[in-house]
């Protein structure tokens, strides 16, 4: 299934991707190692951080072009680096897309009001995934 998915948007054009790296933050190893594997399938960089000081390091020195965060790191920190991410100079332009395995309208709505772009409930279709990816990085 991962393989049809990543001939069919590679041969999207207007995707450059590349050059194009996605940080993800994922305190799951399990989760971690299939997102970015989904996500280098379909030819972007990926960076990875399980931890919530890892996140941080690994966003302000590397200027990913997306992030993909956990809100479950580090104890449910997520939220915090989100708010981090946002409120710095550095970082606040990139697009965030949280994940979760809880979908409650107060978790939605922190996810929001910490200035996450999108928000996906885990388990996570690998298309879904790739069309959330693609259709921020297409907008910028």
């Amino acid at each position: 299934m991962f393989k049809r998915l990543s001939t069919i948007y590679k041969k999207n054009k207007n995707v450059k991707n590349s050059k194009l790296s996605i940080l993800i933050i994922e305190e799951n190893l399990d989760d971690l190692n299939e997102f970015s594997r989904i996500i280098q399938k379909i030819g972007y960089l990926t960076l990875t951080a399980n931890n919530f000081s890892l996140a941080l390091e690994m966003a302000f020195n590397n200027i990913p072009h997306l992030i993909l965060l956990d809100l479950e790191i580090s104890e449910n920190r997520g939220l915090d680096i989100c708010k981090e991410l946002k409120s710095d100079e550095r970082t606040q332009n990139i697009p965030i897309i949280v994940i979760t395995n809880k979908n409650t309208p107060k978790i939605i709505l922190d996810s929001f009001e910490s200035e996450a772009d999108n928000f996906l409930t885990k388990p996570i279709s690998p298309k879904i995934l790739i069309s959330q990816i693609q259709s921020i990085l297409n907008e910028r």
